[in-house]
């Protein structure tokens, strides 16, 4: 790596997997595009990758850097302090959930980058320069930080952005129901399917990554509504999507954004700040994870919800006002705002 940059540098530190997800990654590359729009240059940091992320940046012509896989200790902020430094880079941006205790603190004591971080979970107290929240709360501030919190304020990836608003026809049959629950929440989605069956008019559409290898009984394919897409271009689903049943992660944004209603589930603790915010915004509900052990009652929700086409309209509405799929520029503007770096070099 080398240290001679003609222009202001961004480093990203996060990681993809299987059991990661690719979250991080989506966000992330949302706030790489911005950057790179005002002249900034991204420069990834990655231990952990997935099929998806060297070709993304590779279309971007932004810069990929492999690090060392940290084991099974939480992440301390050494390895990152000297790959800043190398890079001259003005701007250090982390999604990870692995770090040691102390890691922005060290990071902000060895370094003289603004410092962004993405909290999923809600702390209180920050030593970064800007947080990205997703956790419900209002927008705080500290002596520290910068605190900026909701569906509005956490970047997409550039490939999902939709260049004008959405109008969906809901009385259009069959109903077009998108399932998309990612790779690390496959195990739901067979019962999930279940409730299915008892609803009229539907085709089921189920969205998954490759390394998710989901696998579906042959009764239930043998219904002949029910069709796997594997690493499919998402936008093609969400056009044509009249409800989604999904998680509480980054692609309930882009759904968000698409104007598709939902029916989130509560997968994991820290997707629960995303779906708290959406359903405040009116454009989504929520499924507590034991519905989906009761079939028949869930499949007449949903049967209601789809026979209620002002509903439908209001959340797809919603959604689109919620995540307008301009966070990434909101983000870049508060940075240079309160981080021009006019008397620092690179």
């Amino acid at each position: 790596m080398s240290s001679s940059q003609s222009a202001a540098t961004a480093a990203f530190r996060l990681d993809a997997s299987p059991q990661i997800g690719r979250g991080h990654f989506s966000r992330c590359l949302g706030l790489a595009r911005a950057m790179a729009e005002r002249g900034i240059q991204p420069h990834f940091l990655m231990a952990e990758t997935d099929s998806a992320v060297e070709p993304a940046l590779r279309r971007h012509h932004w810069v990929f850097h492999r690090l060392p896989r940290p084991g099974e200790k939480k992440e301390t902020p050494e390895r990152l302090i000297r790959e800043v430094r190398n890079l001259g880079a003005r701007y250090v941006i982390v999604d990870s959930y692995r770090l040691a205790p102390g890691y922005f603190e060290g990071l902000r004591a060895e370094t003289n980058a603004a410092i962004v971080q993405f909290d999923d979970f809600g702390q209180d107290r920050y030593a970064s320069s800007l947080v990205i929240k997703s956790a419900a709360g209002n927008d705080v501030a500290n002596s520290a930080a910068r605190v900026i919190s909701g569906p509005s304020n956490i970047p997409l990836r550039p490939d999902v952005l939709r260049s004008a608003p959405i109008q969906r026809k809901f009385q259009q049959r069959p109903h077009f129901i998108l399932v998309t629950l990612g790779c690390s929440h496959v195990r739901e989605l067979v019962p999930l399917l279940e409730t299915f069956r008892g609803v009229p008019d539907i085709t089921v559409h189920i969205a998954a990554p490759k390394q998710a290898k989901v696998k579906i009984p042959k009764d239930l394919l043998a219904q002949k509504n029910i069709f796997l897409h594997v690493d499919a271009p998402m936008t093609d689903l969400y056009k044509k999507a009249h409800l989604a049943v999904c998680g509480g992660g980054v692609t309930s944004l882009e759904l968000a954004h698409w104007g598709v209603p939902m029916l989130c589930l509560m997968l994991s603790k820290d997707q629960n700040g995303n779906i708290q915010h959406l359903v405040r915004s009116g454009c989504a509900e929520t499924v507590q994870l034991p519905e989906i052990n009761q079939p028949k009652r869930l499949g007449k929700r949903i049967a209601r919800i789809l026979s209620d086409f002002p509903r439908l309209e209001r959340m797809s509405k919603n959604g689109q006002k919620a995540v307008d799929g301009k966070a990434g520029n909101r983000i870049v503007k508060i940075l240079l705002e309160r981080h021009s770096f006019s008397s620092h070099g690179s």
